[in-house]
């Protein structure tokens, strides 16, 4: 039985933790970017690649959780569309530093179809 949000160990929930927290930070980021409160720090491709991932590790965490919620769910549609974003920029060569996604972005793609 679990106490842990639904993890065995707590050191599963506080690294979950983390990534909701992460994706939190991050689109509360792209929001102050939107209203023009803050400049541009890192490329747009970047930032896209970091929630992807966030959204990636939270959504293996979520294979071991036994009970709710799984706050993967409430970012899926984002993940997909930046994964497909990224995917489409790396095939038509928009920004070189997208090649260097490549194992992270098989394992995202079959992750997210």
């Amino acid at each position: 039985m679990s106490v842990y949000s639904g993890f065995a160990t707590r050191m599963q929930e506080t690294t979950y933790l983390k990534f909701v927290e992460k994706l939190l930070s991050l689109m509360s980021g792209e929001i102050l970017i939107l209203r023009g409160a803050v400049t541009l720090e890192e490329s747009q491709v970047h930032r896209d690649k970091k929630i992807v991932k966030a959204f990636k590790a939270m959504r293996a965490m979520e294979k071991q959780k036994y009970m709710e919620p799984h706050f993967s769910t409430a970012f899926e549609g984002l993940a997909r569309y930046l994964y497909h974003h990224l995917v489409m920029n790396r095939t038509n060569g928009i920004e070189s530093g997208i090649r260097h996604c490549g194992d992270f972005c098989v394992r995202v793609q079959s992750e997210l179809r």
